[in-house]
């Protein structure tokens, strides 16, 4: 088991990862507000960690990378 403080980074980059996934798939399924409300539910603490991170992220990539395809 790795212990310490690389593996804390490790495991919030991974979790951070995971909710990036996530979101695009709950804000396709759901519309962006409703999104947010169940990757919230869905993470908890871990969504409050990141989630301006991830918004940012998706403004950013997603929906640049969407408004260049239509």
């Amino acid at each position: 088991m790795i212990k310490g403080e690389k593996s804390s980074y490790i495991i919030s980059q991974i979790t951070l990862s995971c909710i990036k996934h996530n979101f695009v798939e709950f804000v396709d399924e759901h519309g962006y507000e409703l999104g947010v409300l169940k990757i919230a539910e869905l993470f908890g603490d871990q969504w409050d960690k990141c989630k301006y991170e991830v918004m940012q992220w998706y403004d950013f990539e997603i929906e640049k990378i969407v408004g260049d395809i239509k």
